[in-house]
């Protein structure tokens, strides 16, 4: 996923992210918590803040474009993934 696309599910309310906790995996809707930071010389590079259930936050980090683990735990679209 790109940053663009990120940017766009924050701003549209459709991304997702799953949480693991005792009862397994449970995906949660993410809110922008802040600006976007980027790198000079790492212009792929990128991290938003976000927020997710009632005080959690975290950032979403992309540092190389080859990176899968990010497509794991994020989702975007309009409904709760199952």
């Amino acid at each position: 996923m790109t940053r663009e696309a990120f940017e766009a599910a924050l701003d549209t309310g459709q991304l997702w992210t799953r949480v693991q906790s005792r009862d397994g995996n449970k995906w949660y809707l993410c809110r922008r918590n802040g600006r976007t930071r980027t790198w000079k010389r790492e212009p792929d590079r990128f991290s938003i803040p976000v927020k997710f259930r009632f005080r959690d936050t975290m950032r979403v980090e992309f540092q190389y474009p080859g990176n899968t683990t990010v497509d794991s735990w994020f989702y975007i679209g309009e409904d709760k993934p199952t």
